[in-house]
């Protein structure tokens, strides 16, 4: 089953409005009428492309949304110096 995204998850990933997501969703013909829509993978590609060749998003808004977790991690303040439990045996 192909991966599915929601509107309101593509728009917060380009740093977009729900509303301009579903509006280039009609401009492409992609039937989604609320935040809450799924479109498969390749129906949220169409969108990114559409989006950043509009000049809506920039394909920086698209690195900013996928932070390096282990680089996110280190950087957390409430990890620093957090004690490790040992389970007992």
């Amino acid at each position: 089953m192909p991966a599915k995204v929601r509107v309101y998850e593509l728009a917060r990933e380009l740093d977009v409005t729900n509303k301009e997501i579903i509006a280039l969703c009609e401009s492409l013909g992609i039937d989604a009428k609320s935040h809450s829509s799924s479109l498969v993978e390749a129906q949220a590609d169409r969108v990114r492309k559409k989006a950043i060749s509009d000049g809506i998003a920039t394909e920086k808004s698209q690195d900013k949304a996928k932070p390096n977790s282990e680089a996110e991690k280190d950087s957390d303040p409430a990890n620093q110096g957090e004690s490790k439990r040992l389970s007992r045996q």
